[in-house]
């Protein structure tokens, strides 16, 4: 099973100490942590759509290649436990000169039943961290790494 199209959550709960962000059963996600520096908000709201197109397509690709991820459970990360859904959990950036470099932490969720649990609750599986830079208005993924969550 490949995935055609993922489904992004928007959490609109402030996360005013910029704290970093999970879901679980005894954490709700808010709002991202953001870390940047030296960057204005007309030059964020320039790189931000740009930015979640690439983080898009890169991760869609990273879920739908079977080297990386596939149907087997006893590998990590199995896509069967994924439910399609993922938010961005942090972003952070940093401009120097005229390139910004920076990275994009996704969390992708899975649908958890144990111990005590036995209704499926939505948490955590899966973060990719998308690492980028930026420059005469192209994104360019210049790697990413995963992580179990």
């Amino acid at each position: 099973m490949n995935f055609e199209k993922l489904n992004k959550l928007n959490f609109e709960a402030k996360n005013n100490e910029n704290h970093h962000v999970c879901w679980d059963v005894d954490h709700t996600p808010t709002a991202p942590r953001l870390c940047y520096t030296n960057i204005s908000e007309k030059e964020i709201s320039i790189l931000d759509p740009l930015l979640e197109r690439a983080v898009y397509q890169t991760v869609l690709d990273y879920l739908n290649e079977e080297a990386l991820c596939n149907a087997d459970p006893d590998m990590f990360p199995c896509r069967s436990r994924l439910t399609g859904n993922y938010y961005i959990a942090e972003k952070c950036c940093v401009k120097q000169e005229n390139r910004f470099h920076g990275s994009v932490l996704t969390h992708f969720t899975e649908l958890f039943t144990g111990g005590v649990i036995v209704a499926p609750i939505e948490q955590d599986y899966l973060a990719l961290e998308i690492y980028f830079s930026f420059q005469n208005g192209e994104v360019e993924i210049t790697g990413i790494d995963s992580a179990s969550i």
